[in-house]
């Protein structure tokens, strides 16, 4: 039988990907930082019913927040949050291709430090998988990153590839900071931890983000509140993918889920080749064939 984090971590991609395109729809109307304020707006409220729903439904108790639970939620979302603004920075010096290949060094990055902090050790053929799949998503960046799909050489180095990889690593104490966290509460279900831990980690962030408008960019309030239907959207979509997400890193070793997820790319691209009527190139498919097959070889492992 399949396992339940793998049909998870694809729906969430899923999601990911409609959240992106929502979002990207919306920038312009509200500045960068608008438009990931509205993940945490709409999202934290939605999580924190979702956690009381479902602890109704099923009738289970609340988990028991220690100071643990609390401080691994903190590290987590201010984690997730420098590592969205390290990936933007990474896009503007150098192209989308070369940060998006720096940034996907997150499943290495993750599995490297799930085993040094959580001891959860992987097999050869996961870290196979893993490896294979990144160079996947090395070639799937080729034909963004110049004419005719050629890398040069240069862009590789710089500090593009620094913040990139820091963009990754914070990323991955994201996903491994979910993990301890759900695991920090003990014997509950995995869904009251999942749900749990998604609550705390949003409310974190939706008061930082708050105290950062309120510091640099007030307008942004007003701005949200015009587009509010839009706004909504994106953090259903936002927070339903995030529903995934934690639960997937309750269930199974973050390296695994953030390695599943990289799929996100191919869905993404994907849809952005069918709404523009364009073929792909043999790069792409290349890519494609390597990510998949980098997954077989992750999924045969476990």
């Amino acid at each position: 039988m399949l396992p339940l984090w793998i049909p998870v971590t694809l729906a969430a991609s899923a999601l990911q990907v409609l959240r992106t395109v929502l979002q990207r729809r919306l920038v312009g109307r509200l500045s960068t930082t608008g438009a990931t304020y509205v993940r945490y707006l709409f999202g934290a409220p939605l999580a924190a019913l979702m956690l009381g729903g479902y602890l109704g439904v099923a009738g289970e108790a609340a988990p028991a927040l220690g100071w643990r639970f609390l401080g691994l939620c903190a590290l987590g979302g201010v984690a997730q949050i420098v590592g969205t603004v390290l990936m933007l920075d990474a896009f503007r010096l150098r192209n989308f291709a070369v940060g998006t290949t720096y940034t996907k060094t997150e499943a290495v990055i993750t599995a490297l430090v799930a085993t040094a902090v959580l001891g959860e050790r992987l097999s050869s053929e996961a870290w196979s998988g893993i490896l294979v799949s990144l160079i996947g998503v090395f070639v799937l960046s080729l034909p963004a990153a110049a004419p005719g799909g050629r890398l040069r050489w240069a862009e590789l180095g710089g500090p593009a590839a620094a913040i990139g990889i820091l963009s990754g690593a914070a990323f991955a104490v994201t996903a491994v900071s979910i993990r301890a966290a759900a695991l920090s509460l003990g014997d509950a279900g995995f869904m009251a931890r999942s749900l749990a831990t998604l609550a705390g980690m949003t409310v974190v962030q939706l008061a930082l983000m708050t105290l950062y408008l309120i510091w640099r960019d007030r307008a942004q309030f007003a701005a949200v509140l015009r587009h509010w239907r839009r706004s909504a959207m994106i953090g259903v979509t936002s927070v339903l993918g995030s529903v995934g997400w934690f639960t997937a890193f309750t269930l199974e070793t973050p390296a695994k889920v953030t390695a599943l997820g990289q799929i996100e790319l191919v869905i993404a691209m994907l849809v952005a080749r069918r709404t523009f009527g364009e073929r792909l190139t043999r790069a792409e498919v290349a890519g494609i064939a390597l990510i998949g097959a980098g997954i077989l070889v992750l999924l045969a492992g476990r």
